[in-house]
């Protein structure tokens, strides 16, 4: 999972395009709204970036509905083959990352599931990068292994209207939640939105601020203003 490239001149792009060529990339998905937002050139063709290995660009949405007829699945592929890569871009531009595979991921998510007891069927809601950390491990990685329903709130979204996440628990007695505590406190500044809100149906709000202390006093005033609300203190991670 990587973010792409908006401008040519990307700091991190040089370096982002020699990680890709050292594990062996061999195509790039994308999305249609995310391939159109990509820098062209003047005859409108997708520039090169440089240090990127050339890759065929797949955009999903114009991928068939269904295999053809002649298609067979793979074989399997080894436990021990790399499956993605935990990276960061540090201040001086430059990449580093840690390689996870199959065999590693799947160990991750069976002791994640472990932990939090996921079931089939349950909801979670999240405004944590989907990309990485606890937003793949949890919302993705997870989710997909015990057939959850992962719902994902935009940063872009949150901005408008702080407290949707909230709303959006509300509205599919999601079990879970992904936040930063910063988004704990967006939602404490939008009372106006907290009519209609109930997280009776939450089990655990797991607050993941990466290298950020998290506050224990945001969790505290969470908690008191929300208690009425059907929140309970064990469901705070």
């Amino acid at each position: 999972p990587i973010d792409v490239p908006l401008i040519r001149r990307d700091a991190g792009s040089q370096n982002l395009g020699f990680l890709l060529g050292q594990v062996g990339a061999n195509v790039v998905l994308t999305s249609e709204l995310c391939y159109k937002a990509l820098p062209k050139n003047p005859n409108t063709e997708m520039i090169e970036f440089k240090g990127w290995p050339r890759l065929p660009w797949i955009v999903l949405e114009h991928l068939s509905k269904s295999p053809p007829k002649d298609w067979s699945p793979p074989n399997r592929i080894p436990s021990e083959n790399i499956a993605y890569i935990e990276y960061s871009t540090l201040k001086d531009g430059s990449v580093t990352g840690v390689t996870v595979t199959r065999e590693q991921m799947l160990c991750h998510c069976q002791t994640l599931n472990v932990a939090c007891q996921y079931s089939e069927g349950e909801i979670i809601v999240s405004v944590l990068d989907y990309k990485r950390e606890f937003g793949l491990w949890h919302g993705i990685q997870s989710s997909i292994l015990n057939g959850m329903h992962m719902i994902y709130v935009p940063y872009s979204i949150m901005k408008v209207n702080p407290a949707i996440w909230l709303s959006t628990i509300s509205k599919y007695k999601a079990s879970f939640a992904l936040v930063k505590s910063r988004d704990m406190h967006w939602g404490l500044m939008a009372q106006r939105d907290h009519k209609d809100i109930n997280l009776s149906s939450l089990r655990m709000l797991l607050v993941a601020d990466g290298a950020n202390p998290w506050s224990l006093s945001s969790c505290d005033t969470f908690l008191d203003v929300f208690q009425s609300k059907g929140l309970r203190a064990e469901s705070i991670c």
